[in-house]
Parts: C-alpha cells; sequence; structure tokens
C-alpha cells in the first residue's frame, strides 16, 4: 500500500553530484516546475543550479511538457501557466491581416491593431483600429496614445489645430470607437507545431533515476561505480543537451536506459498504481538492480544503475493534488 509522505525524503552526508560535504540544499527530485513535491537534501547550491540550469529548466520550456502543466494547472514557482500553442497567429481581418493570441484556456484574442491616421480630404482626421471585445476599456488609452504621437509628427503639426482642436478629435474617437458594437470575426482553423527534444526530456529522467537510487540505497549507491558513471554524464548536460556529436540513441546506450511504449507490461503497472491517471503523476519504481522514470507518462527504465540488489521502493507525485506517496517492498 502505498503511504502519504511529506517533507524531505533524505539527507546525505555530502553532495550527491560533486561528493564534496558541502552544505546540501533542498533539491526537488520531479522538477517542481513540473508540480513534482518530492524532495530531499542531497545536492550542494552549486550542483543545485547545475541541474535547475541544464537539465530542469530545458525540461520545462519543451512544447509537450508546457502543455501538460497547461492542462493540469501548475503556475510553477511564478504562478504562471504556460500556453505552447498561445501564437501568435495571422489572419484575414477587418483591416488587412489580423493577430490573435489564444489565452491559457485557449480562446483567441485580437491583439490591438491600429492603422495610421489619415487625414481626409475635408482636413478631418481619422484612423481604423481594430480591438478584442474584452480590451475594450483600453481604447482611451490607445486612441489617446496615437493622436499624441501624431499632432507631435510633422504631418501632424502642419495641420495647424490648437490644442482645443486636439482634444476635440481626440474625444470624438474615443466616442465613436467606445460606442461601436461588437463584431464577431471568424477566424477559422489555426495551425502551429509542437516540438519535443527527445533528449531533453530524457535527461530530467535521467537526473531523476540518478536521485532516487541515492535516496533508497544511500553511500551504498553514492560511492559505486555507476553513480560515478551518471556523475560524469549528467555533469556534461549544457543546457538540455549533451555533445552535439552524440545521437539519442548514444546517449540511451550511455546511460544503459531504454524508453518503455504505453502499452507495455510496466506502463500498465503504472495505470494501476495512479488509478488509471499516469499523466497525471511522475512515478520511480526501483525494482531489483532497475529503476524506472515515469514524467507525465513518458516512461524509461534504466538498467542495472543500483550497485545491489536492493528492496523494491515505489514513488508517485501527483501534479494536481501535489500529494507523494511511498511504498517499500
Amino acid at each position: 500500500m502505498l503511504t502519504l509522505i511529506q517533507g524531505s525524503r533524505y539527507t546525505s552526508a555530502k553532495c550527491i553530484q560533486c561528493e564534496k560535504p558541502a552544505r546540501l540544499t533542498v533539491e526537488h527530485v520531479f522538477p517542481d516546475g513540473a508540480g513534482g513535491c518530492l524532495t530531499a537534501h542531497i545536492l550542494c547550491k552549486v550542483c543545485n543550479e547545475h541541474f535547475g540550469k541544464n537539465i530542469d529548466g530545458p525540461y520545462l520550456k519543451q512544447s509537450v511538457v508546457e502543455l501538460a502543466r497547461n492542462a493540469y494547472r501548475i503556475g510553477g514557482r511564478r504562478g504562471v501557466i504556460p500556453q505552447p500553442l498561445g501564437g501568435p497567429y495571422k489572419i484575414a481581418g477587418p483591416v488587412g491581416r489580423s493577430v490573435i493570441k489564444l489565452d491559457t484556456d485557449f480562446r483567441p484574442r485580437i491583439i490591438p491593431q491600429v492603422e495610421d491616421i489619415e487625414i481626409m480630404e475635408c482636413g478631418a482626421i481619422s484612423v481604423t483600429m481594430v480591438i478584442d471585445a474584452t480590451d475594450r476599456k483600453n481604447i482611451p488609452t490607445i486612441v489617446r496614445s496615437k493622436f499624441e504621437r501624431f499632432f507631435k509628427s510633422e504631418r501632424g503639426l502642419g495641420l495647424g489645430w490648437t490644442q482645443e482642436e486636439q482634444e476635440r478629435g481626440i474625444l470624438s474617437t474615443i466616442n465613436k470607437y467606445m460606442s461601436a458594437p461588437d463584431v464577431e470575426t471568424p477566424i477559422g482553423v489555426l495551425s502551429g507545431t509542437m516540438e519535443m527534444k527527445l533528449d531533453t526530456v530524457f535527461l530530467e529522467a535521467a537526473k531523476v533515476a540518478f536521485e532516487l537510487a541515492a535516496i533508497e540505497d544511500g553511500d551504498v549507491f553514492i560511492n559505486s561505480t555507476k553513480a560515478k558513471h551518471f556523475r560524469t554524464l549528467l555533469g556534461r548536460v549544457d543546457k538540455g543537451r549533451m555533445e552535439s556529436s552524440m545521437s539519442f540513441e548514444e546517449i540511451l546506450k550511455a546511460f544503459q536506459a531504454a524508453p518503455l511504449p504505453a502499452g507495455s507490461q510496466v506502463f500498465l503497472g503504472i495505470q494501476y498504481l495512479t488509478g488509471g491517471k499516469a499523466y497525471e503523476h511522475h512515478v520511480g519504481i526501483l525494482s531489483g538492480p532497475h529503476v524506472i522514470v515515469s514524467l507525465f507518462g513518458y516512461v524509461y527504465i534504466f538498467g542495472d544503475l543500483r550497485a545491489y540488489m536492493g528492496r523494491s521502493a515505489i514513488y508517485t507525485n501527483n501534479v494536481v493534488s501535489g500529494e507523494v506517496r511511498y511504498a517499500k517492498m
């Protein structure tokens, strides 16, 4: 049975990455920006910052991760929910091409579009503006800013308008747009692309596997040859990537790891552990010498990582509720 756990899980005698007996900081094993709540005092400040900058940070910027964070409303430390498909998108609009963006709930919003001020034959001036209905309250500020810049330009000064005439022109235009009816703008189909760097996502899983083995097995793992090998590899990660000369297959081989498909028995087991919600969880399974890591349902197995045939253990981290559960067998 999985038991709810809270607080820091483990404190090592030295930093598990640089092996120095420095003051240890709190490390989120699963990245906190992706809903990770399992913590341990296992890294010094320098190594924690290295993992954050070069592994956690690039992972959180992956479109598929941002989409998962959007779906589960994970704002991270800053409380900002990402929108990887936000745009901008250009569509045919009332005035040429309109620009729209999608908010965090995928609702389209037209970005204010103000055409250059035109001087009519009668001496009057006019401006054409397209603005989202939700931005109607901003019309006075937008119009005033546009006209004030115009009146300071060579064309505006050429009109010879007094200050009172300029103000009347501004107020007249503001009233015109404030009283204009809303018009629904058809947007049709929006298309975009999403990119996932497999090596960046995998390296996050490798970091998690390394830390889980250290938490579960302590010095037996930390002092092992496998831990030394992982330290070397993880220390070489730069902004989510290994050396450009290494292919994804070569990176997997270096870590003795393999991806597991959604139809595998392991994934089905993770579904069982999470009540059918593998995609709402981060999961770590230590079984015999192997460590399995699942991040939002992307599963990797790290073969023969543990230094000995330790007892099996399971960690589940619900990214929605923040609950971390644990079982040792």
